[in-house]
């Protein structure tokens, strides 16, 4: 997996995802971070990276592997700030929990500079956060899926006096804790014993357990591991919705979805008659959207509302379909903010009027086509195969018109870590080469679909492991920097005539 920020200038909606309304107050480099957990078995992660600091969030990345250290941590998480005397380096110590076991030691050395303001500067948002840690963070965490699921976990433990819950309690802590998405009540798109949910529902809470949850979770390397083998399907959600960075957003404007459905519930637009008619045809294979289940008013709310929210967007075709499956495994409000995540930041142009980026992207995929797999290339060229028609509903829909929803999920796993764009790339890569030697039997775009709709039709497990691997392996060579380099001669070539890279 790849970091989405190619450039050296930070920008803290983009790279971070958080609220347009934060800042930067001061950036440290060279700072030396230690992590300490401490839960039951003591563990430390030493990093070396930047570190910002804005009005509400302390964010750091490692400079060599952001997913080797990388958080993004609400200011109304830190329980306790102390200054380390030493007299050859700044160092303070951040606790993070209540009961001490997860705490950061920073370390400003001789090749740091702002060490001293920083520190200055940090004492001042942490004074002004104080309301939010005491009142709002509290009732926030409470609130989280996860802080309930391990509530319950540790009263259960403490019933059964055992050391670890056995497998089969799992079942007694889903039956009493939800997630508000369509899948607590519909069920969860497929076979949970071949999907090995029990195995990671159990990987995820000892992972939430030692390294936090919400707007306080540490990423360390086993985060990014566990995504990689597929996010638990209770803990889905609230992955999505932080990684995404709909969280920030959900906590910096709370009961703004609610607002926008009351204030506009009389209104009416050509947006709202537009998703009228897509609202009830939105998945059928899923039993949360047939015509009376509740899934179908969920996802009108969320489409209407987002309408109203971005009226420049309004609502475009496609939406439903990613909104839907974000309905399976959270709420609406979560749904909505996810949705304008990946309107705003993830797929900018992809819904707007004219959907100049996708158009872009779909450019974008013709050349990595020839480049990455010359002998299909020649192959579409040779026949004047229309390879992008196709692919666009890929883009579009992140895959979900096309895969069965089990396997589209796991996609959307990877697509809010690697920053959207370049998965849709290396999965679309990965079907191609995987469907190879079928297509270049294929002399016409009919051929072409049939191929297609043959492949995703019948794919198993095995199958999409092998998708992930080709997409992940062979096309991980792909980045953001391949990606506007490929850009800008795209839109020079616009300017000066047509050109062959």
């Amino acid at each position: 997996m790849n970091g989405k920020s190619s450039h050296n200038t930070v920008d803290l909606e983009e790279d971070f995802k958080l609220p347009i309304t934060e800042f930067l107050i001061v950036t440290c480099k060279n700072v030396e971070i230690r992590v300490e957990l401490n839960n039951g078995k003591p563990e430390h992660i030493n990093s070396i990276g930047t570190l910002h600091l804005t009005p509400h969030y302390l964010v750091y990345r490692d400079y060599k592997d952001f997913q080797y250290l990388n958080l993004t941590i609400h200011l109304g998480n830190v329980r306790k700030m102390e200054k380390v005397n030493n007299s050859e380096q700044l160092m303070i110590v951040l606790t993070l929990s209540v009961d001490h076991k997860r705490k950061l030691l920073i370390k400003f050395n001789k090749f740091t500079q702002n060490g001293s303001n920083f520190i200055v500067n940090l004492k001042r948002c942490l004074v002004n956060d104080i309301t939010i840690a005491k009142n709002v963070m509290p009732q926030f965490n409470e609130a989280l899926m996860t802080t309930k699921y391990l509530k319950k976990y540790n009263e259960l433990q403490k019933k059964n006096s055992l050391v670890n819950i056995e497998p089969e309690n799992n079942e007694e802590i889903r039956d009493l804790i939800s997630n508000d998405g369509l899948g607590s009540t519909y069920g969860y798109p497929g076979d949970k014993i071949i999907t090995k949910q029990e195995v990671k529902e159990q990987l995820w809470r000892d992972f939430f357990i030692k390294n936090g949850t919400g707007l306080q979770i540490i990423k360390i390397p086993a985060f990014y591991k566990l995504i990689r083998v597929g996010i638990c399907d209770i803990f889905r959600g609230e992955v999505w919705e932080n990684l995404s960075g709909a969280m920030y957003q959900k906590f910096q404007q709370p009961g703004i979805y609610k607002e926008i459905l009351d204030s506009n519930m009389s209104k009416n637009s050509q947006a709202i008659e537009d998703i009228e008619k897509d609202v009830k045809r939105s998945l059928p294979e899923y039993e949360g959207f047939l015509e009376n289940a509740s899934g179908v008013d969920s996802l009108r709310n969320v489409l209407v509302a987002y309408s109203w929210k971005n009226p420049d967007v309004g609502y475009c075709q496609a939406m439903n379909i990613v909104a839907a499956e974000l309905l399976i495994y959270m709420g609406e409000e979560e749904t909505f903010w996810c949705i304008s995540q990946l309107c705003e930041n993830y797929l900018k142009g992809y819904f707007s009027k004219n959907m100049e980026g996708i158009i872009l992207d779909q450019q974008i995929l013709e050349i990595l086509i020839k480049e990455k797999i010359p002998v299909l290339y020649n192959h579409i060229q040779r026949y004047d195969i229309q390879i992008t028609v196709m692919t666009l509903s890929w883009f579009l829909s992140v895959f979900t018109t096309v895969l069965p929803l089990e396997y589209a999920a796991r996609i959307m796993d990877i697509f809010w870590v690697n920053g959207g764009r370049l998965t849709l790339f290396q999965i679309s890569l990965a079907i191609l080469k995987v469907c190879g030697e079928n297509l270049l039997i294929c002399t016409d775009d009919a051929h072409f679909v049939t191929v297609f709709r043959d492949f995703f039709s019948n794919i198993n497990h095995d199958m999409f492991q092998r998708i992930m691997v080709t997409a992940f392996k062979e096309f991980g060579v792909i980045n953001y920097t391949l990606i506007d380099q490929i850009t800008s001669e795209i839109k020079q070539s616009s300017i000066h005539g047509k050109w062959q890279r």
